[in-house]
């Protein structure tokens, strides 16, 4: 799986992104093709490398011809991606992130997003920005990113609303769970449009998975600072589930259940372990007053807390929850498979510097064969265990 790693230790724009993607190797002549079937006009984009305090980094501009803005509704602008002839999934992708931006919008403003009419990212050059990320996202093949620290700026900002703080409202909304950081300089880092390509395509995380390097991209903004570069960094490389994770960081949450009735912690237990926590379980316990009860543990990754913090609350009887975070060194996981009289079942293996230490049946294909064949589970095992031989 390949991924992307945002280095927005100097903020994140919406033409830095597109910039970054295009030094890590989007091709820019295909984009601008791509580009002209987007029924807009009155635009030229160009794209070039320079240096942004000694650092080399691509710079990709939307030349206006005019200098109107256009005031779009979510409608319009959805009718434009549709009536282009993008790849479906660029399209989708588009379209989902700018009703991610009319939903913070709405917010702000306190009405719906069918209501919002875009200022800013209503131009033509905010809808050939996020158009022209997601464009490059899809021709990279990145499948997943991450993101660690946003660095917002401070300050404050002018609008089409009047003087804005920083971060900007609906930059604000949209970060809400990512690990952000204020006041480093007077001057907007971090801009709407950046916030929600963030919020589209990474998740936040404390312990970056890894992964082999494959490209950098250094993307250039609009602004010049004397203290360090208007730059954003994109690190790409395949992600495999093969790779050793002997410095993995997990975090522990757990809570005591004194008054939920026990039939109701499976479902639970279902919908964290779906919405991607590594484990959860119960433990028995006896309480105060001699009150029976459990401890629901929940193990998962920093991107994934709040999500499973917001299940833990509604599929639960609790007030409060405890968090730790702990080092965890899990073996690298490969896969062989073994031919028996009644089809193949996969043996995965656990290795660590090369020495293989554990090898286990995959269940689903033993629980399988033995539904599908009546054969006791007990017997598959067995046959597996004599026959088996582990490869070093």
């Amino acid at each position: 799986m390949k991924i992307a790693y945002f280095d927005c230790s100097f903020g994140i724009s919406g033409d830095m992104t597109v910039s970054a993607l295009l030094d890590a190797g989007a091709p820019i002549d295909e984009l601008k093709e791509t580009l002209k079937t987007l029924p807009i006009n009155g635009y030229s984009i160009e794209s070039k490398e320079i240096i942004k305090n000694h650092f080399r980094a691509t710079c990709f501009k939307v030349i206006i011809d005019d200098a109107k803005h256009h005031h779009r509704g979510l409608s319009a602008i959805t009718k434009i991606i549709e009536d282009s002839e993008l790849p479906q999934p660029v399209k989708k992708s588009s379209i989902d992130t700018f009703e991610l931006l009319a939903e913070a919008e709405a917010s702000v403003h306190g009405t719906t997003k069918d209501k919002i009419h875009f200022h800013e990212v209503g131009a033509i050059d905010s809808i050939i920005d996020i158009v022209s990320v997601h464009w490059c996202w899809w021709k990279l093949g990145i499948e997943k990113g991450y993101v660690k620290e946003i660095n917002l700026g401070g300050g404050a900002v002018e609008s089409a609303h009047g003087i804005l703080p920083i971060p900007a409202p609906a930059t604000a909304i949209l970060l809400k769970g990512f690990k952000v950081r204020l006041g480093t300089c007077d001057s907007e880092l971090t801009t709407p449009t950046g916030a929600v390509l963030l919020k589209s395509l990474t998740s936040p995380t404390e312990s970056i998975p890894p992964f082999e390097l494959e490209s950098i991209g250094v993307g250039a903004g609009t602004k010049d600072f004397p203290h360090h570069p208007n730059i954003l960094r994109i690190f790409i490389g395949e992600y495999s589930e093969n790779l050793p994770s002997q410095n993995d960081e997990i975090y522990i949450v757990e809570t005591n259940l004194d008054d939920m009735p026990p039939e109701l912690l499976p479902p639970a237990i279902e919908k964290l372990l779906l919405a991607g926590a590594i484990d959860a379980f119960i433990t028995p316990i006896l309480g105060k007053k001699g009150r029976p009860g459990y401890i629901l543990t929940v193990m998962c990754h920093y991107e994934k807390l709040q999500k499973l913090q917001e299940i833990i609350f509604n599929h639960t009887t609790t007030f409060g929850l405890r968090y730790r975070k702990e080092p965890r060194l899990i073996l690298e996981r490969t896969w062989e498979t073994l031919t028996t009289p009644w089809g193949d079942i996969r043996i995965k293996l656990g290795k660590l510097h090369g020495i293989t230490y554990q090898a286990s049946v995959e269940f689903e294909d033993a629980y399988r064969i033995s539904k599908e064949k009546e054969i006791p589970l007990l017997e598959i095992y067995n046959y597996v265990s004599s026959n088996y031989k582990v490869k070093s």
